[in-house]
């Protein structure tokens, strides 16, 4: 018996349907995928200046104590913003035993420069191990340091314990809760939550509503530049890539059909891979190009509404008690 082994090469046209399809596929799993171009902006913090102490000046008798000292020399090193020197000396002022109602101030006061450099695991320590757990809410700097416990919590995912920070800042003011539930909407791209705030913050409003106006649509660049490699770069604004998007694609696309037509198979479909690869990074590569216009655009705007209206937690600390 003998047997015969037939060899089927893929035609032009039979690899263009191949390419067409598999394209229609990528776009029906992207259109499956809500969360593949999220928006993931980087809004930074200024740099906050600290503020005045809220407390009252230390008496001729107390400025004369080797803890009076250290807290003097303390804040004003937190009043040049050096935190490292400041956070050392509230330390060393503490350590020399001050009068009761004094470590209440300096475990505040360093407290306070912790935060302002960024140290929220520092600041839940210090906070936890001092006397302010007790403290009521006649304290004056009280608003202050719930919203430092509030961002330290969050920030060292204790959500259980910033809980009980929200429901205390909801009864000691609903409205400062409301603005730091938004800056952090602001901070992390969450639209929805975002909406939810829109019509008591006409600044942010605003400049979300010239952002929503400006931004492109990844999912149309990937269609483009299916349709045509290199039209989704052209829409997003890359004009060299598009380009070259469109160049190497023909190239290939061309390259693979002379090699099929001149009667080399094993070449036409090397190339064909190639361009597979050149093809289906093109439409990735377009979504991604617009998904990085568009957080850039968002951040840009959101930190700008963001500084005018003062949503920043450490701009929202008060600076007169």
């Amino acid at each position: 018996m003998k047997h015969s082994i037939t060899l089927t090469f893929v035609t032009p046209t039979v690899l263009l349907r191949h390419v067409l399809c598999a394209s229609s596929l990528l776009l029906l799993l992207a259109g499956c995928s809500p969360c593949a171009f999220d928006l993931d902006p980087t809004i930074t913090a200024p740099i906050c200046q600290s503020t005045p102490s809220p407390f009252s000046p230390l008496t001729d008798e107390e400025r004369e104590t080797s803890w009076g000292k250290e807290f003097i020399i303390a804040d004003s090193f937190l009043a040049e913003n050096d935190l490292y020197r400041a956070i050392s000396s509230y330390k060393r002022a503490h350590f020399l035993q001050p009068t009761e109602t004094r470590v209440v101030e300096i475990e505040y006061q360093l407290i306070y420069a912790y935060f302002l450099g960024q140290k929220y695991e520092e600041v839940v320590k210090e906070f936890e191990k001092s006397s302010l757990i007790q403290v009521p809410a006649t304290f004056p700097p009280f608003r202050n340091l719930l919203i430092m416990l509030y961002e330290s919590y969050l920030a060292t995912c204790n959500i259980y314990r910033a809980r009980i920070m929200e429901t205390l800042l909801k009864e000691f003011d609903a409205g400062l809760l409301e603005n730091l539930q938004l800056s952090h909407a602001l901070v992390d791209g969450n639209i929805c939550e975002i909406k939810e705030h829109l019509p008591c913050h006409p600044s942010v409003a605003y400049m979300y509503n010239c952002y929503e106006k400006k931004a492109l649509s990844p999912r149309r660049a990937q269609i483009l530049n299916a349709v045509l490699p290199g039209m989704g770069y052209y829409y997003t604004g890359q004009k060299k890539t598009a380009l070259t998007s469109f160049l190497l694609n023909g190239l290939f696309i061309a390259a693979t059909v002379e090699l099929f037509r001149n009667g080399y198979p094993v070449a036409g479909v090397l190339t064909a891979s190639l361009e597979f690869g050149w093809y289906f990074g093109g439409i990735n590569g377009a979504g991604l190009s617009a998904k990085y216009y568009n957080d850039k655009l968002y951040s840009s705007s959101m930190q700008e509404a963001m500084l005018t209206e003062n949503l920043f937690p450490v701009l929202l600390l008060q600076k007169s008690f």
